[in-house]
């Protein structure tokens, strides 16, 4: 996942100090984890911030955990089930939990592990493989543990390469859409599109997959390139399937929220312009959520006037529809303040 620096610097100055008024509420006036949060906004690198704060890898975390659970808390976001909690178990688990031997904490944490699997949620195991590679050395399974580790580590930062590649990709589609100002093309779109299948062909797993699949949605959905939709022989309904399912088995995480709300304000502009119809399963679905933040969605800023300027002649049944599941949606995107895209760093 993002590092918690990038999550909040996708935030507006006014959003930040919502966030920094929530944290300082919920720890000491003098801790540490608030100078962290200073030396985030400025724009500090893990490496940076360690120094300046004097802290190590090993009490860093601990620190970081709160600013990221009060972005959480900023969003409304909540576990809501013991899939959506088990990250925060891991987390615990290898920061907060005591442990009599390292051998009793080797099988704490391969018990973890192979629960991720069974989650899914593998992808996101890096750090815990870290923490048995290290608590394994001298045993037969070091060797094991340091492969899994590199292989993990690997999948993790070129996921990050791949939604830094997206949020690129959106940027450019939002201007397009819009005034055009830098005067993008369909070329450029399609490049960007590629530049993400190839980072995902790098190292294939379920996220780079949701973000591959959901550029290719945005792009035949929004700009028309419905060609894409020939790499997998997919019909428009088929790839909003696709691309549900895949963001459902997200991690509970920010960027599932954000992919989120482009699947569904996505979802909504092609039934308003009539690319499907309104009885397909992925619509009867769809529960659109009112936000009360102005979410970054990955720099997607497409503009009502886009939205609705294609209205099909079922206009009246669609807006009968929506209300009647008692849907509302927002397309009010915040613009990016001090961007800093960091990808992880080796303990």
């Amino acid at each position: 996942m993002l590092s918690v620096s990038t999550l909040l610097n996708q935030l507006t100055t006014m959003q930040q100090l919502a966030v920094e008024t929530d944290l300082q509420s919920k720890v000491a006036y003098n801790s540490s984890t608030l100078s962290v949060f200073s030396s985030m906004l400025f724009g500090e690198s893990k490496k940076e911030i360690l120094e300046s704060c004097v802290l190590d890898n090993n009490n860093y975390p601990k620190k970081e955990r709160p600013i990221f659970q009060a972005i959480l808390d900023f969003y409304g976001l909540k576990a809501e089930s013991s899939r959506d909690q088990f990250l925060a178990d891991v987390y615990f688990a290898i920061h907060e939990e005591k442990y009599e031997s390292k051998a009793k904490k080797v099988t704490r944490l391969e018990g973890l592990f192979h629960q991720m699997k069974r989650y899914e949620l593998e992808q996101e195991s890096a750090e815990l493989l870290n923490e048995l590679e290290k608590s394994s050395i001298g045993t037969p399974l070091h060797a094991v543990y340091d492969h899994l580790y590199n292989k993990y580590n690997e999948i993790e930062i070129n996921n990050n390469k791949a939604y830094t590649a997206f949020e690129k990709l959106n940027s450019k589609i939002s201007d397009f859409l819009g005034e055009n100002l830098k005067d993008y093309t369909i070329k450029d779109l399609v490049a960007g599109y590629k530049e993400i299948r190839n980072i995902h062909l790098e190292n294939e797993n379920r996220v780079s997959a949701c973000i591959l699949n959901t550029s290719m949605l945005v792009l035949a959905n929004h700009c028309g390139q419905t060609q894409l939709l020939n790499e997998n022989k997919w019909t428009l309904s088929e790839l909003f399937e696709t691309c549900k399912a895949q963001i459902e088995t997200l991690p509970f995480s920010i960027e599932r929220m954000f992919m989120k709300n482009i699947f569904d304000n996505s979802l909504k502009y092609a039934v308003l312009k009539g690319s499907i119809e309104v009885n397909t399963l992925a619509f009867q679905r769809l529960q659109v959520s009112e936000l009360n933040v102005e979410p970054y969605n990955f720099d997607l800023q497409i503009k009502e006037r886009h939205q609705t300027k294609r209205i099909s002649k079922s206009e009246h049944l669609i807006s009968s529809f929506v209300r009647s599941i008692n849907t509302t949606t927002t397309t009010a995107i915040s613009l990016k303040q001090n961007p800093i895209i960091s990808y992880p760093h080796l303990v």
